[in-house]
C-alpha cells in the first residue's frame, strides 16, 4: 500500500469533468460499500478492538459509549449555529459521537485557525476546516500536528477507499510527496462548478436576425447590435446592457485569446505567466474597446451581485457570466439564454476554456490531540456513501425532502411556509450550505436537487455537454514544500493584487495600454520570474 501511495504522489492531478450545473456523469457513491460492511475493518478486528474496546468496527453506533470531540470549521452567515443543525444531531443519534463546536465566521476564521495552530490548542478534528496547502505541509507533513490518514483510511474508511480506487486522480491530488494523506477533500464532479460560462441572450439574436458569435469580431458586432437596435423590443433603444458582470471579466473571455486562466499555465512543458503575454495584451485591447463604446457595463468592476441581478430581472442583459441564467434573470426567461461556446480571436484559432480544480483540499483532518482517530475516520467515511451524502447535502428523506413518485427521478423540498429553501437548508439542516465539506458533489445530486425544475435541468445538461470538450486545466494540482509555499504566498499577494488592479485600469482606460511595457517591468520587479521558476521546478519534478 505504501508503494502505491508513493507512486500516486508523483502523478499529475488530472481533472475530471463529468458534471453539471447540469446533470452529467456517474455517481461515484453509488458503488461505494455500505457502511454495514467493512472488509478491511473485519480483517483488523482483533487488534483494533484491543486498542479501542469502545469502537464498533462496523454498523451503528460507531462507539458503544458516547464520546465528545472538539470540532473546528468555517461558519458562513447563512448557517445557523452548528450545534443546532439537524445533520449533526442526526449523526450523533446514529454514531454516539458528540461534538463541541468552534466555528468562527468566515471573515475571521483564518486568523482563529492560525492562532489555534500557534498556541497548540488544537481541535480534535477540522471539518469544513478550510486548511490551506501550506497548513497541510507545515502542520501535517512536517510537524504531524495533522496526523497521517493513509492507514486510517485503508482500515476504517472502506467507502472513501473505494472512491479513491475508482478516482485515482483524487488520490494523487491529496497525496503528499512523502506518500501520506493529511486531509480529505471536497470533490466536484459537476461541470457548472468547474469552468466559467458566458450566458448569451439567444432570444435577442433571433429578434435581430443575428447568428450566435463564434469569434471576438463577431461578438463585437452582436454586442453593438444589442446596444443600438432595441434588442429587447420594448421601444427603448437605450436600456439594453450588452455585456455585464461582477468584478473580473477575464475568466469567460480569456480563452478566446488562447489563455487558460489568469495566472500560471503550462504550454508544451514550459510554464508561463499569462498576464505578461502578448495574448493577454490583446485581451485588454479588446475589452477596452468594448468599454469605450459602451458595450461593456461601466459598473462591471464595481457592482454587487444584487445589482447585477436587478438588471437581469429587468431583462436588460445581453451576456453575463454566472453559474446559471435563472440565478440572474427571471426563472421563466431562463430559456432565452444559451451557453456561449468558447470563442476564437485574431491571435488564437483554438477553442478553449479553463477547467478549475476538481479536488478542493483541506476540508477534513484529524489532529494529534484526538484520542479517537479510528472512530472519527469511521464517522466521516459515512459521508462517502450515497445515504450519508444525501443527509449532509439535503437532510433526511421524508423530513426535509421526498420523492415525487415511485420512479425516484424527481423530488420536492419540504420547506416551512414563508422560508427560502437555501436559508432553511443552511439555517436548520447542514453547513454544506456555503462551507465545503468532505463529500463529493456529483451529477446525481445536482440532478436530484433541480429535477423538479425541468427547464433548469435541461439548461444545466446542455451547458455541460457543450463546454466539456474545450475545458483545460492550466497547471496540475500539486503540493509545494513549506519553503516554496511560503514564498509563493508572498509573491502571489503582491503580483495578483497588481494584475487585478491594472486589468481594471487598462480596460476602463484609466491606464493607457501604451504603458504596457511599464506594467510588465513592474511585474518583473515584483519577482514574477521567480513565481514562474518555482512552478517550473515543481512541474519538472512531476514529469521525471
Amino acid at each position: 500500500m505504501k508503494s502505491t501511495r508513493k507512486l500516486a504522489s508523483i502523478l499529475l492531478a488530472v481533472m475530471v469533468a463529468s458534471g453539471v450545473f447540469t446533470g452529467c456523469g456517474n455517481s461515484q457513491s453509488d458503488s461505494a460499500p455500505d457502511e454495514s460492511s467493512s472488509p478491511a475493518a473485519s480483517e483488523e478486528a482483533s487488534g483494533d478492538q484491543a486498542a479501542d474496546p469502545n469502537l464498533n468496527l462496523e454498523g451503528f453506533p460507531i462507539v458503544k459509549e458516547p464520546i465528545t470531540l472538539k470540532l473546528m470549521g468555517v461558519k458562513q452567515a447563512i448557517q445557523g449555529p452548528w450545534e443546532d443543525l439537524y445533520f449533526f444531531q442526526k449523526m450523533e443519534e446514529m454514531t454516539n459521537i458528540h461534538f463541541e463546536f468552534d466555528t468562527p465566521s468566515a471573515d475571521v476564521y483564518t486568523e482563529k485557525k492560525n492562532i489555534a495552530f500557534a498556541s497548540g490548542d488544537y481541535p480534535d478534528l477540522f471539518f469544513g476546516g478550510s486548511l490551506s496547502d501550506t497548513d497541510e505541509v507545515t502542520y501535517g507533513e512536517n510537524q504531524k500536528v495533522l496526523i497521517p490518514l493513509s492507514d486510517l483510511i485503508e482500515t476504517y474508511a472502506p467507502n472513501f477507499t473505494a472512491y479513491m480506487e475508482e478516482n485515482p486522480d483524487v488520490r494523487s491530488a491529496i497525496t503528499h510527496p512523502d506518500g501520506e494523506i493529511y486531509a480529505l477533500p471536497h470533490v466536484v464532479q459537476i461541470m457548472h462548478c468547474l469552468t466559467p460560462v458566458n450566458w448569451f441572450n439567444s432570444e435577442w439574436c433571433e429578434r435581430l436576425g443575428l447568428s450566435v458569435p463564434t469569434t471576438t469580431d463577431e461578438l463585437y458586432t452582436v454586442l453593438k447590435a444589442f446596444k443600438d437596435e432595441d434588442a429587447n423590443g420594448n421601444g427603448d433603444p437605450n436600456d439594453e446592457i450588452p455585456l455585464s458582470g461582477t468584478g473580473a471579466l477575464r475568466s469567460g473571455v480569456l480563452g478566446a485569446f488562447g489563455l487558460v486562466g489568469n495566472g500560471v499555465e503550462v504550454v508544451d512543458g514550459v510554464v508561463r505567466y499569462n498576464p505578461i503575454t502578448e495574448n493577454y495584451k490583446a485581451y485588454l485591447e479588446f475589452a477596452n474597446k468594448l468599454y469605450a463604446e459602451g458595450l461593456l457595463d461601466n459598473e462591471t468592476f464595481t457592482q454587487t451581485e444584487q445589482q447585477l441581478k436587478a438588471k437581469g430581472v429587468e431583462m436588460r442583459l445581453g451576456m453575463f457570466q454566472h453559474a446559471a441564467p435563472w440565478l440572474v434573470c427571471p426563472p421563466e426567461r431562463d430559456d432565452d439564454y444559451s451557453a456561449l461556446l468558447p470563442l476564437t480571436s485574431p491571435v488564437n484559432d483554438t477553442q478553449v476554456c479553463q477547467l478549475y480544480n476538481t479536488v478542493g483540499r483541506g476540508t477534513f483532518a484529524i489532529t494529534s490531540t484526538n484520542e479517537h482517530p479510528e472512530a472519527t475516520m469511521r464517522w466521516v467515511d459515512y459521508l462517502w456513501t450515497e445515504e450519508g451524502n444525501d443527509l449532509v447535502r439535503f437532510g433526511e428523506e421524508n423530513v426535509h425532502w421526498k420523492w415525487t413518485d415511485e420512479t425516484k427521478t424527481a423530488y420536492v423540498k419540504i420547506v416551512p411556509d414563508g422560508m427560502n429553501a437555501e436559508e432553511f437548508r443552511g439555517g436548520q439542516i447542514t453547513p454544506d450550505c456555503g462551507t465545503p465539506l468532505p463529500v463529493e458533489e456529483n451529477a446525481r445530486l445536482w440532478a436530484l436537487e433541480y429535477n423538479d425544475k425541468p427547464p433548469y435541468t435541461w439548461k444545466l445538461n446542455e451547458r455541460a455537454e457543450t463546454l466539456r470538450p474545450f475545458a483545460k486545466t492550466p497547471f496540475p494540482q500539486v503540493y509545494f514544500n513549506q519553503e516554496q509555499s511560503e514564498r509563493l504566498a508572498i509573491l502571489n499577494t503582491d503580483i495578483q493584487s497588481y494584475v487585478e488592479q491594472m486589468e481594471a485600469r487598462f480596460i476602463t482606460g484609466e491606464e493607457p495600454l501604451s504603458n504596457w511595457d511599464t506594467y510588465v517591468e513592474t511585474l518583473k520587479q515584483l519577482n514574477v520570474d521567480e513565481l514562474i521558476q518555482l512552478h517550473q521546478d515543481v512541474y519538472d519534478d512531476l514529469s521525471k
